[in-house]
């Protein structure tokens, strides 16, 4: 079926297959038990102290322990350099957590907060999701393939291991893509460009890296309408603009200007450096601890695969998800946190994810031969993934520094730790590791998703160190 050629691509309907919700709230539950149940390193430290002072109703978080990881601001004081987003969305489950901590007791209130806030990501991810399956029905995509998409982009991708670890990149990835998806829509109601606008607001307010990808997506939009539908335009500005204001009065609360944000620590390479830069562009993409080829086979094989068809139904599509992907490569080379710091695969591009996916419908017909191999995929991701949802990257970097010394292989240590949780055998450690915490705190001794945690909880409850808990952490991962 055509597509009218005035029509922005993607517009035109085909629902004829249902949307798969045995499958997507199968997917769900897998990601409600995937999460860590704590907050194990200072950056959601940071965060979860920015929601803390929004309830005593300050902005500061002086005195919260973190003063030698924050910017100095109003007063002399010591803010967030993190978005707002977060903190305001952990509110409710934090006055939740304290309005029954009286009937659960035995359990420290801090404990049970962070275990309330550390669900944060398992909706961004599940909307990331539901957006691109229901990109995906406006395209005709017949069942089965829905199917294998979903499941090949929900549990072969980061999409998991980024619903379990709560960090602000899900929600910025769920505002980009779901901004892109409304603006696809825009001939269909008034509202669709405002929602566009609106969740571009959130992916601002969320993260920082926002403010690269913005301008890049908004170019994309007005090369769409620079024919006419302006208005369209000025409605996705209408929809952004309560957001920019929210960000810059949380600008000015903490550095006296709405327009001035400070970034802690923050030193790129001059860009004249290509000997510093142009590596780290290439890890960037292929590193094996955070590279982003090795997390995301599965939907790098479709776009790779789909490409002919793709640039044919939808040219700008494709090139905004190419620029996307180059320009924040670029970006990120010119940093020495490039890598996303202490996490598992590449967490900055996680927002490229469903961008790409978006290539399912052209697809070539599955053949057997196909079928098998994107089967193939689909399994060694899962598999990947499940090294990063049973074990906390700490836990893997003391395993480098204590157990495989020489190797300094990821697959290696990832599939050490793995095995130390689930209890196989292994080699006693040195007397030098002993008594560090990766030897006896109890959330590296276990599978890092909150079941496990409580599981230890409730068995050693009147034991000093808590499951649940995070252990200081010196390494902040941006």
């Amino acid at each position: 079926m055509s597509k009218p050629p005035t029509e922005p691509a993607g517009v035109e309907v085909s629902t004829t297959a249902p949307f798969p919700w045995k499958g997507f709230l199968a997917v769900a539950l897998i990601y409600l038990l995937s999460v860590s149940g704590r907050l194990g390193v200072v950056d959601q430290g940071i965060m979860f102290s920015q929601t803390r002072a929004f309830l005593e109703g300050r902005v500061s978080i002086s005195g919260a322990g973190f003063d030698h990881y924050t910017p100095a601001g109003v007063g002399g004081l010591h803010y967030s350099q993190y978005g707002p987003l977060l903190p305001a969305l952990w509110v409710p489950s934090t006055l939740i957590i304290r309005a029954v901590a009286g009937f659960l007791p035995g359990f420290p209130l801090k404990m049970m907060e962070e275990f309330a806030a550390s669900f944060i990501n398992v909706p961004a991810s599940l909307g990331i999701l539901a957006y691109l399956v229901q990109a995906w029905r406006r395209q005709g995509v017949p069942s089965s393939l829905m199917r294998l998409g979903m499941i090949g982009v929900g549990l072969s991708s980061l999409l998991w291991a980024y619903a379990k670890m709560p960090f602000s990149d899900p929600w910025m990835a769920l505002g980009v893509f779901a901004a892109f998806c409304h603006w696809r829509r825009r001939s269909e109601a008034t509202f669709h460009p405002l929602l566009a606008g609106a969740w571009l607001g959130v992916a601002l307010l969320a993260r920082k890296q926002a403010q690269m990808l913005i301008p890049l997506v908004g170019l994309a939009f007005a090369w769409e309408v620079r024919r006419g539908g302006w208005r369209d335009f000025l409605r996705v500005a209408a929809g952004a603009l309560p957001f920019v204001a929210l960000q810059g009065l949380y600008n000015f609360g903490r550095f006296g200007n709405p327009l001035v944000e400070i970034y802690f620590g923050v030193d790129p390479v001059p860009l004249f450096e290509v000997s510093r830069i142009l590596p780290n562009f290439v890890r960037v993409f292929v590193d094996t601890q955070n590279g982003f080829i090795p997390f995301n086979l599965f939907v790098l094989l479709i776009a790779f695969l789909s490409l002919r068809g793709w640039v044919r139904r939808d040219p700008v599509g494709v090139v905004l998800s190419l620029v996307l992907l180059l320009a924040s490569a670029a970006f990120l080379s010119r940093y020495s946190f490039w890598n996303g710091g202490l996490c598992f695969g590449s967490r900055y591009l996680v927002f490229m994810i469903p961008f790409l996916a978006l290539a399912l419908p052209q697809l070539p017909p599955l053949t057997p031969t196909l079928r098998a191999v994107l089967g193939g995929i689909v399994v060694l991701g899962v598999i990947v993934q499940f090294a990063g949802i049973a074990v906390d990257p700490l836990a893997v970097a003391w395993r480098n520094r204590y157990v495989d010394t020489q190797t300094h292989s990821t697959i290696r240590l990832y599939a050490g730790e793995v095995g130390r949780v689930l209890g196989w055998p292994q080699a006693p450690l040195p007397a030098e590791a002993r008594e560090t915490p990766y030897a006896v705190h109890p959330a590296f001794q276990v599978p890092d998703v909150w079941w496990a945690h409580v599981a230890v909880e409730l068995r050693d409850r009147h034991r000093p160190h808590r499951a649940a808990t995070a252990i200081p952490i010196t390494e902040s991962v941006r």
